[in-house]
């Protein structure tokens, strides 16, 4: 009964696929290096929670036939997850972020915020998908935590800071100025500013010296 009960909850989406004489192929779609098409995986919000496996499972054969190409420096194949985390854990993620460069893979994320990403792949694959992402576009967080999670991703910088203090005696002689250099760390962006962010607006971090 248990293997029943969920194999119809993840069964449930194939009453969506259709049956036809010439079926779509995802392998082939990736394979042909002449198609500059565009291949979209949507769903109705209604329709969403029964299609999410079928989607989850589109993804990961994709991925998994963009993997298996030869490498070449040339080719490039743009993989867009927006609201990742509406979706299944997708188990070849990790592998087309880590190794898709070869391939030519391009993989961009979104997602809400970092704790949805923990919800579904668990603490360390949350970090672990975290540190295989180089760019990142961070907008407004009004979540404290979240906006502090933001804002420790976009870095610090060193301040060399100024201090001078003045000192009096009991006459002239005595008085005097004292001048302190203090390298202090200071974060880029402040968690308060990450909180604060105009709507369409957000801080930026490229990979490399810019």
């Amino acid at each position: 009964i248990s293997i029943k009960s969920i194999m119809a909850a993840y069964l449930k989406c194939l009453r969506y696929v259709k049956d036809e004489a010439n079926p779509f192929s995802i392998r082939r779609w990736i394979e042909d290096e002449t198609n500059l098409e565009w291949l979209f995986f949507s769903s109705l919000e209604k329709k969403h929670e029964a299609l999410k496996p079928l989607i989850t499972a589109r993804l990961d054969i994709a991925i998994s036939e963009l993997l298996s190409l030869e490498g070449n420096s040339e080719r490039r194949i743009w993989i867009i997850l927006d609201e990742l985390t509406s979706l299944h854990k997708i188990p070849t993620l990790y592998k087309i972020l880590s190794k898709g460069r070869k391939p030519g893979a391009c993989v961009v994320i979104g997602i809400q915020n970092y704790a949805q990403l923990g919800d579904v792949y668990g603490n360390n694959g949350a970090k672990i998908i975290s540190s295989l992402l180089n760019t990142r576009l961070m907008f407004r967080q009004p979540d404290p935590d979240m906006a502090a999670w933001s804002a420790r991703n976009l870095g610090e910088t060193v301040i060399d800071e100024v201090r001078e203090g003045i000192s009096y005696g009991a006459n002239t002689m005595r008085d005097g100025v004292s001048i302190n250099r203090q390298e202090i760390k200071k974060a880029v962006v402040s968690p308060s500013e990450m909180m604060r962010l105009a709507d369409l607006h957000c801080y930026v971090r490229l990979a490399g010296h810019y």
